[in-house]
């Protein structure tokens, strides 16, 4: 009888929790598509952080976040495990993973987390990115309603600052061109951007009709950019961030 107990108890520890060796996200959400191939180098790469974090069958939690242990939607969608709170050993050093549980993994708020823990380059820069900044549609646009910024680029989404770590890439030629062409016009490669004003009141659009030009923009305009959400109407339908031109919705 002791003998039994020993080997039940020694049986418990060896083996993981029924939790960590199934995805329990895919008891709701069977039948959904891969991320990506199996076999591709990314997913290779998800599995393996999904293994280092102790749960090598549930790749949804390296994005998503959530409780893999959950069998509710509720507690599912809560929270995120230990390993990617405190941060994860790996040949890139310590790197925290999802803080939370993200239904859009690849919104730009919070992508620090879960596209960053192996694109940091690229998040790092996507704040000056013109899906992001979409400071050439509100130059031109400006331009349209009287030139109100004259020929500058500086008027963005959000304020931002520019991050010079990405290597040009081109020929020698284009590159010298590029650096020429900085010089001839650098109102076109400023070094920061302050935010789009706010939407002028009746009575200020009633002084000066040039001011609608902050109202249309915001309103008919920039919704398009990676830092909001789509819509679910047809041309709209897409993610935030990384995920807006990487995830397909259909």
């Amino acid at each position: 009888m002791i003998f039994l107990r020993i080997f039940l108890l020694f049986f418990l520890i060896s083996f993981p929790s029924q939790a960590s060796i199934q995805n329990n996200c895919l008891k709701c959400h069977n039948g959904i598509e891969d991320i990506r191939d199996q076999s591709s180098k990314m997913m290779k790469e998800i599995f393996h952080i999904a293994t280092l974090a102790g749960y090598p069958q549930n790749n949804c939690i390296v994005c998503h976040g959530g409780n893999p242990k959950a069998i509710t939607k509720e507690e599912a969608h809560k929270g995120s495990i230990k390993a990617f709170l405190k941060g994860l050993k790996t040949k890139r050093g310590t790197i925290k993973g999802p803080q939370n549980f993200y239904p859009d993994p690849g919104s730009p708020w919070i992508n620090k987390y879960t596209c960053g823990m192996c694109h940091q380059e690229q998040v790092r820069t996507q704040y000056t990115s013109l899906m992001f900044t979409e400071a050439g549609k509100i130059q031109g646009t400006l331009w349209g309603f009287g030139g109100l910024n004259g020929y500058k680029h500086d008027i963005g989404n959000y304020d931002v600052e520019a991050l010079d770590i990405h290597e040009t890439l081109g020929t020698q030629q284009y590159k010298k061109y590029m650096e020429k062409l900085k010089k001839l016009e650098p109102q076109v490669f400023p070094k920061k951007m302050t935010t789009l004003p706010k939407a002028p009141t009746a009575e200020e659009v009633e002084k000066n009709p040039q001011l609608a030009v902050y109202t249309y923009l915001r309103q008919e305009c920039q919704r398009c950019h990676t830092g909001n959400k789509g819509r679910q109407k047809r041309g709209d339908f897409r993610g935030m961030g990384c995920s807006a031109c990487h995830i397909p919705y259909s």
